[in-house]
């Protein structure tokens, strides 16, 4: 008869935890549940180590019940506690992000700038010193933005009594385009994008209500419109050798017209005679208009004053043409620009023939 297999020999005495883990038999990890007691064959998955953690984790554990049946969830407070947080974390992101989307639309606005700017300048190169007309250039009159034709159908004006809700937004931009390319700067600068501000949300309304693309429009003392007998008329210069200060003289402001494009040149109070007031210049970017110089060079304003800021707010977001009042005699934005937009005569009285 065979010997029967001995039984491992049972220690007489109480073991510490290593020597009965020593006299412990071996079970493979297949058997004793795998890692984190799930055994080899279950898959380790995302749910399955949160539980696995849940299971390990002591703070799970409820006073008085056992591991199996101890796993909770987190509690309202702690909800509460994570919802105040991300609210918190989101109020003092969104103003910054906010910020920096207006300095980057500023930053391509002043870009555009320059490129007018530059173009401007190069046409008088190219043009024995005379600034791009506004009367008459090509048997046409300059009137959008005092340096365009205009939008044009089938190579004519869309008649200001015409619905702009019989075009869709193709063919609106199409007219756009037919009346930059018959403007002085289009052999200089034919990006289209190069004609609208980032910030100029007109382009996103209906052609119904004030769609517009064009943002820019040209200082009227920069060889811009003669009509003798109007009361607010002035003499332009014409040569851009004859502008004093070229440095710090405006060719280019942002405009932002109710009228689907920016009708005529940037008027300006040069008489100062009362009510003295001017065009909106556009804020597209905040309380930050940009402008080009007639050196070629571009640069940013910030403005000061309610009465600029509420009338270039108003135009930007389309809600008509509100001009710019003086904001009495200090007006500190009001001397910027009164500084820097010359006609002919400046800083004397202007000429009005």
């Amino acid at each position: 008869m065979s010997a029967s297999p001995q039984s491992p020999e049972r220690p007489s005495r109480n073991l510490t935890y290593e020597e009965r883990q020593h006299h412990a038999p071996k079970i493979p990890a297949r058997q004793r549940g795998g890692v984190f007691g799930f055994g080899d064959f279950m898959p380790i998955t995302l749910k399955n180590l949160v539980s696995a953690l849940n299971r390990a984790w002591p703070h799970n554990i409820t006073r008085g019940s056992s591991r199996r049946h101890a796993i909770r969830a987190f509690t309202l407070i702690e909800l509460l506690v994570v919802i105040a947080i991300i609210a918190i974390l989101a109020a003092m992101l969104l103003p910054a992000l906010n910020r920096a989307k207006l300095k980057a639309t500023g930053a391509v606005c002043l870009s555009n700038q320059k490129q007018h700017a530059l173009a401007f300048v190069m046409f008088a190169d190219d043009n024995a010193d005379v600034m791009p007309p506004y009367n008459d250039f090509d048997g046409r009159k300059m009137i959008g933005g005092g340096y365009w034709a205009g939008p044009l159908l089938g190579g004519f004006p869309i008649p200001p009594a015409m619905s702009w809700a019989s075009l869709s937004v193709p063919q609106a931009e199409a007219a756009v385009t037919a009346g930059l390319a018959k403007g002085p700067l289009w052999n200089y600068m034919k990006a289209f994008g190069a004609y609208h501000c980032p910030g100029d949300l007109r382009s996103r309304q209906p052609t119904s209500t004030t769609w517009a693309w064009d943002s820019y429009w040209r200082a009227n003392g920069m060889n811009g419109e003669r009509i003798p007998g109007d009361p607010f008329y002035f003499e332009p210069l014409v040569k851009l050798t004859s502008v004093p200060g070229p440095a710090e003289s405006i060719i280019f402001a942002e405009g932002a017209d109710s009228r689907h494009y920016n009708v005529g040149t940037w008027w300006w109070d040069v008489m100062e005679e009362a009510p003295i007031r001017s065009d909106p210049v556009a804020c597209f970017h905040g309380n930050i208009s940009s402008f080009s110089m007639a050196d070629g060079h571009a640069e940013m304003h910030r403005w000061l004053t309610p009465n600029v800021i509420k009338s270039g707010t108003a135009a930007a977001t389309g809600q008509g043409f509100t001009p710019w009042v003086k904001d009495g005699p200090n007006d500190p934005d009001w001397a910027w620009v009164k500084a820097r937009y010359k006609y002919k005569n400046w800083p004397g009285p202007p000429i009005r023939n």
